[in-house]
């Protein structure tokens, strides 16, 4: 998911006992595997705004629905939408 308030969103799941993710704490541009290609360090905006707000929820075909329920309720607790 994005989120501008990833941090709040991560701890606030934290204690609902749900763990997610950073998957990617550096845009992709920035990695060292693009080092010394013709991207330069600004040239992706979109890509810098997702480093900052992306968060991976649980997901796999193991999560049963109500893991997935349970998800969605603390979720939507923690961004104000309604349960």
């Amino acid at each position: 998911m994005r989120t501008a308030e990833r941090e709040r969103v991560r701890n606030a799941l934290d204690r609902a006992g749900i763990q997610t993710l950073i998957d990617y704490p550096i845009a992709l541009h920035r990695q060292q595997a693009i080092a010394g290609t013709v991207l330069a360090p600004n040239a992706c905006p979109f890509l810098e705004r997702l480093a900052d707000g992306v968060l991976s929820l649980p997901i796999g075909p193991l999560l049963r629905s109500e893991h997935v329920e349970r998800v969605i309720v603390a979720l939507r607790r923690t961004v104000g939408a309604p349960a």
